[in-house]
């Protein structure tokens, strides 16, 4: 059955491991760790790299000289609380922070507030953008979105801002990199939410949504006026969930809220003539954009996704990288803004991702730094993609990552951990994943399957017209699993469930759904009962858009259909062993949500551990947090299935 799974295998086919490899394992330290390389980004004119990396515990950016081959400027950013970089212009390294918050007026909990911070590599100082403009109202949430890119350097910003007992509106305001003022550059009202421009830097469209009347409106400015082409009454939500400028410069890309499926749906485009181009070929999962959001490539869903261009030297850089390297995941990470200077992150199935620039007029290409300094290529357990039907015949696919030195081959009989990925809403790639390569390397094979349909935090389509659709998820979890150990390459008798966030969510609801395929479940910052949840979010933030966004996002606010689809609501399915792990400074899903997981599950008299980790948000975005949730993982799977040789 083997030739019927192995869709491809992600590296040359002339790369062999032998079967009597040493087995190289890192300690669990290394996985625990945040990667090396965080973030990286190419200046607008191709003469040096940023990079944000991890130094112990702290973060520093580092600017690298491509023609000096050095690093010119250290900067230690771990006081800011930096997520990534990006370059402004080509002096200015744009650091995007985020911290916790409230609570305020706004909302009534903490929140998390985004800011940018300019780094002048003339002057070496920073400056928060925005930070000393007194007309400007606190806390906003967004003041890190940045729009635009004038030719002089400044950005473009949108927020809010009014005088004391004056009219407030949201404004596109153009940033100082090294004042940190704000100007205005576009007059918008109290509803106006987004701005695009043109590719000067001009204003050009405006979005507006009214979250009383639920009124929604694009306006385009022509002629000196604001002139709309499209509005919708009543809106329930944002009808439209515009994306960027189309390349001739006369629309938007678009994807409609689809209100039956409750999501929105294929890319579209919307002339400023009011056309409508709906369903655009093809799966795209992201547009590509100049410095003013005109799109310039589209990049398309998958394992290994690939691209369509509209910018031609974009499109014969990638062309030419593609070529040389075959079979490897290639991503587009930035480029100059000539597009003859490209920065990659590849993964070719036998490495830990690495950072690649390709000089398109040289015809030169330069490995830059691995993402994981301290993981040798002997390590990296070899990742395959697999194709099986599900029930219904459908044609699904699974990343499978092997034990370093493993083949893909009938009768492994390995202990499996099946890893739902974080967020089906987001495109998973095929590159090295932290946690999947940990297990690999301590003897497990772990499986990443694909499930269809939408989803937010591990739910399919809950809505109360197609209570079976909310099944089809796990179904297609189960149809993987039970290919696996049909191929032997699974033991039927050690397979557990380890997911985070989203994953974790779809963990739990896999192990309750099917308790005979599964001897334990893990889970980190999960949702345990949708319905408390909402219930949380509802008293967190005062606007009256959180049911609708719900709506969308989850598809049902009743009580009774939202803990029928928790693992909370299916307690007595489930048999096995679980590992509840939370930070206590969780804002995306309360800890409160494992606690009670946890009650119910100890007053039933079934098996449950919690671990409540200090200081720990979300994302595991702290090395430390990282290695104890790791290090609580690694203990409590190996307990229940073990790892190394095929039990008798």
């Amino acid at each position: 059955m083997i030739c019927k799974l192995m869709m491809s295998v992600l590296a040359a086919a002339s790369i062999a491991y032998a079967s009597h490899a040493q087995r190289i394992q890192p300690p669990v330290e290394t996985y625990g760790r945040l990667p090396s390389v965080i973030d990286a980004e190419i200046s607008p004119d191709g003469t040096k790299v940023a990079f944000l990396k991890q130094i112990g515990d702290g973060r520093e950016v580092q600017v690298y000289d491509l023609a000096n081959r050095t690093y010119t400027h250290r900067f230690d950013a771990s006081h800011l609380e930096t997520r990534n970089i990006e370059f402004g212009d080509s002096d200015h390294v744009l650091l995007f922070a985020s911290a916790a918050a409230g609570p305020k007026r706004s909302w009534n909990r903490r929140a998390e507030l985004d800011a940018v911070i300019a780094l002048s590599l003339k002057t070496e100082r920073t400056i928060g953008l925005l930070s000393r403009e007194d007309r400007i109202l606190p806390y906003q949430l967004d003041l890190g979105d940045i729009v635009g890119r004038l030719d002089n350097g400044q950005l473009l910003i949108p927020a809010y801002v009014g005088n004391k007992g004056g009219a407030i509106r949201r404004n596109l305001l153009r940033a100082d990199p090294d004042s940190g003022r704000g100007f205005t550059h576009g007059t918008g009202e109290f509803d106006t939410q987004e701005w695009y421009v043109d590719r000067s830097g001009s204003p050009l469209v405006r979005e507006k949504y009214d979250f009383k009347t639920h009124d929604f409106a694009l306006e385009v400015h022509q002629n000196g006026k604001w002139k709309s082409f499209y509005s919708e009454r009543g809106a329930v939500e944002y009808p439209l969930l515009t994306e960027a400028v189309t390349e001739n410069g006369d629309g938007l890309y678009f994807r409609d809220y689809l209100e039956r499926a409750g999501s929105y749906g294929d890319l579209s485009v919307i002339r400023f003539d009011g056309s409508i181009e709906r369903g655009l070929p093809g799966d795209i999962d992201h547009i590509l954009t100049d410095k003013n959001r005109h799109a310039l490539a589209f990049q398309y869903a998958g394992a290994s996704p690939t691209y369509r261009f509209v910018d031609d030297t974009l499109g014969e850089n990638y062309g030419t990288v593609r070529t040389n390297l075959p079979g490897a995941t290639i991503l587009i990470s930035s480029w100059s803004e000539d597009r003859t200077r490209v920065l990659y992150r590849v993964f070719d199935g036998t490495q830990v991702d690495y950072l690649m620039l390709y000089d398109s007029e040289t015809g030169k290409a330069l490995r830059l730094a691995s993402v994981r300094e301290d993981i040798p290529a002997e390590a990296v357990g070899r990742v395959y993609t697999v194709n099986y039907p599900a029930a219904d015949g459908t044609q699904l696919s699974a990343t499978l990552t092997l034990p370093p030195g493993k083949p893909l081959e009938a009768g492994l009989k390995l202990p499996m951990i099946v890893q739902p990925f974080v967020s089906v809403l987001a495109t998973d790639h095929q590159d090295f994943n932290w946690l999947g390569q940990f297990f690999a390397s301590r003897g497990y094979v772990v499986m990443q399957p694909s499930m269809r349909g939408k989803s937010i935090f591990g739910g399919a389509y809950i809505s109360e017209e197609d209570e079976d659709s909310r099944q089809v998820q796990l179904e297609d979890i189960e149809a993987g699993v039970r290919a696996m150990v049909a191929d032997g390459i699974a033991d039927p008798e050690r397979i557990c469930a380890v997911g985070l966030s989203d994953g974790g969510f779809t963990a739990l609801m896999s192990v309750a759904a099917y308790p005979d395929l599964f001897a334990c479940a893990a889970s980190y910052g999960a949702v345990t009962n949708l319905a408390t949840l909402l219930q949380d979010y509802q008293n967190r933030y005062l606007d009256d858009q959180i049911n609708a966004g719900w709506q969308r996002l989850i598809g049902s606010t009743d009580r009774h259909v939202l803990e029928a689809a928790s693992p909370m609501g299916n307690l007595d399915s489930i048999d096995a062993p679980l590992l509840l792990i939370h930070g206590d400074e969780d804002l995306t899903v309360p800890p409160s949500q494992s606690r009670r997981m946890t009650q119910a599950l100890e007053t039933a008299d079934k098996a449950v551990e919690l671990i409540i980790l200090d200081k720990g948000d979300h994302w595991l975005s702290e090395s430390e947090t990282r290695l104890a949730a790791l290090k609580a993982f690694s203990r409590f799977v190996d307990r229940h299935i073990g790892a190394g040789q095929p039990a008798p």
